[in-house]
Parts: C-alpha cells; sequence; structure tokens
C-alpha cells in the first residue's frame, strides 16, 4: 500500500472514533490557513485607500479604520483558535495511539495459529506495522502543515493572478516540478527502505547479539565478536551505498531547480513593478 493509502487509512480510523472532534479540527485548520489569504487581501485594500486619506476624507478615513478593525480582528480570531487547534490536535493523536493499539491487538486475535509468525515475512511485517504505529497519530499535523500549507498558498496565487496573472503561472511551472522530484525521490527511497528490509533487521539482530548482557558473554567465550561485526558492516555497506546514490540525486536534482527558483521572480516581478 502506498503512503497516500496509508494516510488516508489513519486518517478514516481516526475520523470514525471521534467524528466530531476530527471534522471541528479540519475545519479550524481549513480557516486558519484561510486567514493569511483574507489578511493580504484586507492588505491590499487598506494600501490602496491609503492615498484618499492623505486628503483628510472622512468617508475614505472611516472605511480605513474599517479595515484596520477587520485585520486586527483576524489577528485575535488566529490568537484564539490556535490554542483549541493545539488541544484537538493533542487529543487527537492520543486518541489515534488508542486505535491504533486496539487495531493491532485485534489483528492479533484474528491469527488463527503460529505459522504466521514463523513465516520470514511476518517479522518484516511486523516493523512495517510498528512504523504506521508511530506515524498514524500524527497524521493529524502532517494534514495541517502539508495540505493547510497547500491552501495558504492555492489562495496566494489568486490574489497574485488578479494583479499579474503571469507571475502566478510561472511560480507555479517553476515549483511544481521540483515537488514532483522531491515526491518521486521519497517515493524511492521508501522503497529502497522496504527492499533492503531485510539486511537492516540483520544488523538490528547482530547489534541486539552484541549488546545484550547473556549473549555477549557466550560471544567473548566462544570468539565470535569479530564474525559478528564483519557481518553488521557488510550489511551496513549494502545500506549505505544506495542512501548515497539518493543523496547525489537528490543534490543534483536540488542544484537543477533551485536555478529556476531564483530567476522565476526576476522574470515575472518586473512587468509588476513596471505596472
Amino acid at each position: 500500500m502506498n503512503w497516500i493509502g496509508l494516510c488516508g487509512r489513519g486518517l478514516v480510523m481516526v475520523a470514525r472514533a471521534t467524528p466530531f472532534a476530527a471534522t471541528g479540527y479540519i475545519f479550524i485548520v481549513v480557516f486558519l490557513k484561510l486567514l493569511p489569504v483574507f489578511q493580504v487581501w484586507l492588505s491590499k485594500y487598506l494600501v490602496d485607500a491609503l492615498p484618499g486619506g492623505l486628503q483628510n476624507t472622512s468617508e475614505v478615513l472611516a472605511r480605513i479604520i474599517l479595515l484596520a478593525a477587520v485585520y486586527a480582528g483576524t489577528l485575535a480570531i488566529a490568537a484564539g483558535l490556535e490554542p483549541i487547534q493545539e488541544l484537538l490536535s493533542a487529543w487527537l493523536e492520543n486518541r489515534a495511539v488508542a486505535e491504533v493499539d486496539r487495531w493491532l491487538m485485534e489483528a492479533g486475535t484474528r491469527l488463527l495459529d503460529l505459522y504466521r509468525i514463523e513465516s520470514p515475512d511476518f517479522h518484516t511485517d511486523l516493523r512495517f506495522s510498528k512504523q504506521a504505529a508511530y506515524y498514524s497519530p500524527r497524521l493529524f499535523r502532517q494534514l495541517q502543515q502539508g495540505v493547510g500549507t497547500l491552501i495558504t498558498l492555492a489562495g496566494l496565487l489568486l490574489l497574485l493572478a488578479r494583479l499579474q496573472p503571469l507571475l502566478s503561472i510561472v511560480l507555479v511551472g517553476t515549483f511544481l516540478p521540483h515537488l514532483i522530484a522531491e515526491q518521486r525521490l521519497n517515493r524511492l527511497k521508501a522503497e529502497i527502505a522496504i527492499d533492503h528490509s531485510k539486511a537492516a533487521q540483520e544488523m538490528d539482530y547482530y547489534l541486539r547479539i552484541a549488546t545484550e548482557a547473556n549473549a555477549a558473554k557466550e560471544i567473548r567465550v566462544f570468539g565470535l565478536g569479530d564474525f559478528f561485526l564483519q557481518r553488521f558492516h557488510k550489511c551496513a555497506q549494502v545500506a549505505l551505498k544506495e542512501i548515497r546514490t539518493l543523496r547525489l540525486k537528490q543534490l543534483r536534482l536540488s542544484i537543477m531547480f533551485t536555478f529556476n527558483r531564483k530567476k522565476a521572480p526576476a522574470i515575472t516581478v518586473r512587468p509588476l513593478a513596471v505596472r
């Protein structure tokens, strides 16, 4: 199952357990992420009204005061909702931990015999289940940081399109390939982690054998320390080689897209400044 499907299942699992809290949390996140867009829109109208305000027109001054009051109100609303958002997020994380533990226990009770436990792939599946259990309670914070940021960026791009349509098009065309490349690299990292899961399990096994008191004593008696150390280094080299390849590929892509990100604002801001 891919990462998006796993996140979707985790969110649905917690949302079914606490539908009202999950709905309220999502509503607050969307509202808070749209507030910066509304504040930028208010700032634009406030700046547009300032030249008229210098002429001491009572109607224009009243409009400026109203816009400033609304802007201050958005700041107060954000300050009041952020503690509620943090409280709901922490509560949902705790509930998610309980739901994941309950799901794992129910899955264990459905085992008919010990054949599944004795199979070689069982410990691999168990390790990834533990990792999913670790990340699932944090899905709501990732939703707040990931999807919420996209909502804010989409709103700001719409505002920029009203000033200069070319600005939004160039910015999207510049950053979108970078985001796609990052997603593909993260997917490749996950696939490599899965492919080398047996090597990672073997490394963990050698580490536990060499550090546990009873096993370490027998290793010293029979002189097996060098054998386990060589096996550990061999497995580590296989994993580190793949990671180095990924890092170099990521570095090349980052250098390529950094030039585009630096060049795009200069191209788009010039006609905007002339306007």
